[in-house]
């Protein structure tokens, strides 16, 4: 090959090297512009799904009124219910629990266990509930109340069924183990017009766990 036919290649590498960039820039350009209209369909598919949730909600609410509990199926595990496993690691595929309320932005908020004692730590600013704390020094009891997405339920049947005869939430668990919640918090509690209403408080709540054998403490609120 003579010298000026290297030359004459060489010359055309910068074209080839521009083409080759600009190829690319409009590749991620488009994949960019292709995720970006997916997340927008699916925003908006969430937005009417969670809308239809709380609607029905809504116009249900004499039943949830009535029943003053509902049960929560994980979708994925719905063919064990009603059958409870015990011995089954993580959380249950079903449980029946306290309905409390629902909203558009938390989502429908469900009393998850009985309450506990707390005493106020003036040095911590919190709430704190120990594990086999024989003291009779109690500031405050505390409900703790779960949340629930509204774009994890997946349906409701507000019929019932001929084991507990109470609406039935199904919904998508989060991951392993953490169960449906979303979020959770401890609230005080007043009753108004023959209902318990609750109410966030004020400062951060500590309450000590047994994990794997040991105490450990968790701070709520606990988001999931």
């Amino acid at each position: 090959m003579s010298l000026e036919n290297e030359i004459s290649i060489w010359s055309y590498l910068p074209m080839i090297v521009s083409g080759i960039i600009v190829g690319v820039v409009l590749f991620m350009i488009d994949a960019i512009i292709k995720r970006i209209s997916r997340n927008n369909v699916r925003r908006v598919k969430d937005q009417e799904h969670n809308t239809s949730i709380l609607d029905q909600i809504h116009e249900n609410s004499i039943i949830l009124d009535r029943a003053r509990e509902i049960v929560v199926i994980d979708i994925k595990r719905a063919g064990q219910y009603p059958n409870y496993n015990i011995k089954s690691i993580g959380v249950s595929s079903s449980l029946k629990i306290g309905y409390v309320g629902a909203g558009s932005v938390n989502g429908v908020e469900l009393l998850i266990q009985h309450p506990l004692p707390f005493i106020y730590d003036s040095e911590k600013r919190c709430y704190v509930h120990k594990l086999n704390d024989s003291s009779t020094d109690t500031s405050v009891t505390l409900f703790p109340i779960g949340t629930i997405a509204l774009e994890s339920i997946e349906h409701i049947d507000w019929n019932g069924d001929e084991y507990e005869g109470l609406p039935r939430f199904f919904v998508n668990y989060k991951r392993f183990g953490k169960g449906p919640w979303s979020r959770i918090e401890y609230c005080e509690s007043q009753m108004s017009r023959g209902r318990y209403h609750y109410t966030k408080v004020r400062y951060p709540v500590l309450v000590q766990i047994r994990k794997w054998g040991y105490p450990r403490w968790r701070k709520y609120p606990y988001i999931l």
